[in-house]
């Protein structure tokens, strides 16, 4: 019989899964409770069986179906397409990884999956040490009957030594909270999996890391750090922003939960409002970061209230792009106190220059001063010319006018109102070496609100005597908008309030 008729007398369910793993999990699955993100996490293991991602990391709160995909089911996946491939399963502790190999036999076993792999089997005793031809197969390690491949299990601080390992699949690789924030916990991890998981890889060997998130020091945050070849996938708990939209495919609108059947978003805006660390770590994949990494975590103060009226309003404005956001607030300086008070207006994205003019013209902005970023002198000309009439100039650059702009409003207690500002208070942040230690750079992404403050505050200032180049000052901004950067700064008084 040739393979075209053998696809005639075929079970076509079993041989679609034979192809694709999302088709495997529903033959495997009759009443699996299918949500999109377990499909598009199906589509990512797929892209990682055909070999077309090498590493990869998936980032996923607690209890939303990633084990049972990435640990469970598709070893007996994998070793089904290639019954010659040798995984390692790894987890916190070896209770756990013991437990993923024995589900893996599990379905392996199974009446199913010898529909779909008739050729990958066990040996059909339990089997602790290999003697007179037989195949292991117990708890820490079973082998494929008449293949090399096969599966072990290990805890983080386990032995590899003597295994050689083609597939390392990393699933939870923390144990609770106290672990994960644990410099000493931490630094066993990363020893582990340097000394140890890596020595066991060749070169095409993949590495498969599925986790919830805990600390920025946990096991995934110090791999991605110092491995860029990982490819990222995170889906967050409850939709805040249109980053991380897994490719187009997350249907959800802003302020939605990602599986409502099963964690619904008034219990896990529950967890947000009694523990704001568990929220940002477990939930949105984005653990809170030390104080000393965050730029302006340690100089600001979120509000809710009316900010007071200390001194003349200014207006502030970072350009955004279709894919990034326009950032425009308002500030008031408090100088003898040296208080900014500052709230956001605009934080949005696709946002054309009369789009900001009409949304200033709403906040009733007159003809107060808009200072904006000078690399876009076009758009300050057009929000200055009709129809949008704003009293628009810009805030030179000069050499490491950035970081020094930093530094400058670190110098000042920030008062701040918005939600922009409260998501680029805990996103933005400074790069930071192999050790975890920040240098004095900007990681230059979640920060056009701060952008906008930083050129707003130094303009008004210091604008008059600022450094364009090495031997060269300028009395004033070398610009067409110059003069409205001249004027006499006002001494402020601290109203009441």
């Amino acid at each position: 019989m040739n393979s075209l008729e053998s696809l005639l007398y075929c079970n076509p369910k079993a041989e679609l899964a034979s192809r694709n793993f999302e088709d495997f999990v529903e033959y495997m699955f009759d009443d699996y409770s299918w949500n999109w993100h377990h499909r598009y996490i199906c589509h990512k293991l797929q892209q990682f069986a055909d070999g077309k991602i090498k590493k990869l990391a998936i980032f996923v709160p607690p209890q939303h179906g990633k084990s049972e995909l990435a640990s469970r089911l598709f070893p007996a996946y994998k070793l089904g397409k290639n019954p010659d491939a040798r995984i390692a399963g790894v987890s916190y502790a070896h209770s756990l990884s013991a437990k993923f190999n024995r589900s893996v036999q599990r379905y392996i076993d199974s009446a199913k999956y010898r529909e779909i792999f008739a050729n990958t089997q066990l040996y059909s005793k339990n089997i602790r040490s290999a003697s007179d031809g037989a195949y292991l197969r117990n708890s820490d390690e079973f082998e494929i009957v008449g293949y090399k491949g096969g599966y072990i299990s290990v805890g983080i601080g386990g032995g590899l030594t003597g295994n050689k390992v083609d597939l390392l699949i990393i699933d939870d690789p923390v144990k609770d909270a106290v672990e994960a924030g644990s410099p000493a916990f931490q630094a066993r991890n990363w020893e582990w999996y340097n000394s140890v998981a890596s020595t066991r890889l060749n070169n095409n060997a993949q590495q498969l890391l599925i986790q919830t998130r805990w600390d920025s020091n946990d096991l995934g945050g110090m791999i991605l750090r110092n491995d860029p070849e990982f490819e990222v996938i995170v889906i967050r708990a409850i939709k805040e922003d249109m980053a991380h939209d897994c490719e187009g495919r997350d249907p959800r609108k802003l302020g939605e939960a990602l599986w409502e059947k099963e964690h619904s978003r008034e219990k896990i805006l529950g967890i947000k409002e009694r523990s704001p660390k568990t929220y940002f770590s477990l939930y949105q994949q984005e653990p809170q970061d030390p104080t000393d990494i965050l730029v302006f975590a340690r100089n600001s103060e979120m509000t809710t209230h009316p900010l007071p009226s200390v001194s003349e309003t200014y207006y502030a404005c970072d350009f955004g792009f279709s894919n990034s956001q326009t950032g425009v607030c308002k500030f008031q300086l408090d100088v003898e106190n040296k208080v900014v008070y500052a709230e956001e207006v605009i934080y949005e994205l696709g946002y054309t220059n009369h789009d900001i003019a009409l949304a200033l013209r709403e906040d009733e902005i007159g003809n107060k001063l808009l200072i904006c970023d000078s690399a876009e002198p076009k758009s300050i000309q057009e929000l200055i010319d009709p129809p949008n009439n704003l009293n628009a100039i810009p805030c030179p650059k000069f050499q490491n006018s950035v970081l020094t702009m930093i530094l400058y409003l670190k110098s000042w207690q920030l008062v701040l109102k918005g939600a922009g500002f409260e998501f680029e208070v805990r996103k933005y942040k400074w790069k930071i070496n192999a050790e975890g230690k920040p240098i004095n750079k900007e990681v230059d992404a979640h920060n056009h609100l701060f952008k906008a403050l930083m050129y707003g505050v130094y303009q008004i200032m210091e604008g008059s005597s600022v450094s364009v180049g090495e031997d060269e000052a300028v009395s004033k901004p070398r610009s067409r908008f110059g003069e409205h950067a001249n004027k006499k700064r006002t001494k402020w008084k601290r109203n009441k309030f």
